[in-house]
């Protein structure tokens, strides 16, 4: 994957986690704390969970295709650094009630993500062999 490709794979990653946290929080807020006003501030935080959702994607970055066991490392380190968050929510004792939803909308948010990137890709990967096929028709016609 080139720095390109791979750029433009952590925009859309971005993109997708800002919304979904957004909505997350929408959801959170307004199922457990709905008297609670926020100011301009709190704007910056869907932004700032964004970047530090793709942060771990950066150690899956290579120039050369990586083996099915180095992609597996390097997922292993970025399930390691989800579980280092995890473990910060469990020592900031937040009740399961709100834990167990935030949980589940965490996995949520990564396969959207993760759906999306799919969905970009496979159209992609459509559109390149098309033109493969292109290619190859007029290959054989001259």
């Amino acid at each position: 994957m080139s720095k390109r490709e791979f750029i433009e794979h952590l925009v859309i990653s971005f993109f997708v986690v800002v919304t979904c946290v957004n909505l997350v929080m929408a959801f959170l807020g307004m199922r457990y704390e709905p008297e609670i006003r926020f100011g301009y501030q709190a704007f910056l935080l869907p932004v700032i969970y964004g970047g530090l959702g793709i942060l771990p994607s950066v150690v899956t970055y290579s120039r050369k295709e990586l083996s099915v066991r180095q992609m597996l490392v390097r997922k292993l380190l970025q399930l390691l650094e989800g579980i280092m968050v995890s473990i910060v929510f469990f020592i900031g004792k937040t009740d399961w009630e709100v834990l167990l939803p935030f949980m589940f909308l965490i996995v949520i948010i990564s396969l959207a993500a993760e759906g999306v990137l799919w969905f970009v890709a496979d159209k992609k990967a459509k559109d390149m062999n098309e033109e493969l096929k292109q290619f190859q028709n007029r290959k054989t016609e001259s």
